[in-house]
């Protein structure tokens, strides 16, 4: 019995430390896979939801060096009543993009939604 509640503890552990260390390990691999195409100028910089502040802060850097003239943000998943949309762009704001550069896409439940939205 006590072996088996040894086992059962070890795999915990295990599986507890890869689910904590998943996203070091997506930075890692999406780093590895990602295409490095060469900036250029575009009609909007778009900016969907997720990877805490990284993706909209490469949104104000884009803008601020203008690679465009507007900033799209998209997500509609909220903690309470503030879409991540809304979130990204109070961030966006704070950091010197005017507000009337800023569209809100808020109603996507998912990437693929945020594409056709």
């Amino acid at each position: 019995m006590k072996k088996i509640l040894v086992s059962i503890a070890v795999i915990g552990v295990l599986a507890l430390s890869v689910y904590e260390g998943r996203y070091a390990l997506y930075r890692r691999v999406s780093a590895w896979l990602a295409a490095e195409d060469a900036l250029e100028r575009v009609g909007a910089i778009v900016v969907i939801s997720g990877g805490g502040t990284e993706r909209i802060q490469k949104g104000v850097d884009l803008y601020h060096a203008q690679y465009g003239p507007l900033v799209i943000v998209s997500g509609a998943a909220a903690e309470g009543d503030v879409s991540n949309a809304k979130a990204m762009a109070v961030y966006a704001s704070a950091r010197g993009v005017p507000a009337d550069k800023i569209l809100l896409e808020e109603n996507s439940r998912d990437t693929l939604e945020n594409a056709k939205n």
